[in-house]
C-alpha cells in the first residue's frame, strides 16, 4: 500500500525520496487528490465537504477525524444516518472533546483509547462492515450519477433555473445602481 506525504523543505523531502522505497512511501511535490484517491482502500480525512464527494465518487470508504466547521456535522451524517463511514472520537480536542450530544460520552482522550478506536475502525473497514458501507457508498455514487445524468433531475432542473435566469431581463438579472 502507498501513503502519500507532501513536504515543502527540499531538505526533507529529498532524504524521504531516498529512503521511499524501502517504506513503500510515495513522495511528490503536489499530489492530485482526484488521481490517487481510486488507488486507496479508504481516506481517512478530517471529513469536510469536497473530499467526502470525492470519496464518494471514487467509491473510496471514509473514516473521518472531524475538527470543526462542517467536519462533526459529516462525520455523524455519514456515520449515523446513511452509515457509509467510520467516525474517530477518541482524536477530538479542544470543543471537540466534550460530552457528543448525539451519545452524551466524552472521548477519553488516551493514546490508548485512540489506538484502539482506530484499530476497530481498520478492523472492520477491511471486514463484513466495511463491505456493507462500501455498497451504500456506492449505491449512493449511483444515485448522484443519475441524478446528474443527461435526463436526470438533478440536471434538468438546474437547466430550467438557467433557462429562467436567461429570460430575464438584463437589468433584472444585473441591476444597475444608481450611483
Amino acid at each position: 500500500m502507498y501513503q502519500c506525504y507532501r513536504s515543502s523543505q527540499p531538505d526533507r523531502r529529498r532524504a524521504l525520496v531516498r529512503s521511499s522505497a524501502a517504506l513503500d512511501l510515495l513522495v511528490q511535490e503536489k499530489i492530485a487528490f482526484q488521481a490517487i484517491l481510486p488507488a486507496t482502500g479508504w481516506c481517512l480525512t478530517h471529513g469536510g465537504h469536497n473530499t467526502v464527494l470525492e470519496c464518494v465518487h471514487s467509491g473510496i470508504l471514509i473514516i473521518i477525524w472531524p475538527i470543526a466547521v462542517d467536519q462533526p456535522s459529516n462525520a455523524m451524517h455519514l456515520t449515523h444516518n446513511v452509515d457509509m463511514a467510520y467516525e474517530l472520537i477518541e482524536v477530538r480536542t479542544g470543543v471537540g472533546a466534550g460530552p457528543l450530544h448525539r451519545t452524551g460520552k466524552a472521548p477519553v482522550g488516551t493514546l490508548d483509547a485512540v489506538r484502539d478506536m482506530l484499530r476497530d475502525a481498520l478492523a472492520r473497514a477491511f471486514g463484513e462492515d466495511g463491505e456493507a458501507k462500501r455498497r451504500r457508498l456506492l449505491g449512493l455514487r449511483e444515485r448522484l450519477e443519475g441524478a446528474w445524468s443527461e435526463s436526470g433531475p438533478a440536471r434538468r432542473e438546474v437547466e430550467e433555473f438557467l433557462n429562467h435566469v436567461r429570460a430575464l431581463p438584463v437589468a433584472t438579472v444585473f441591476p444597475i445602481q444608481n450611483a
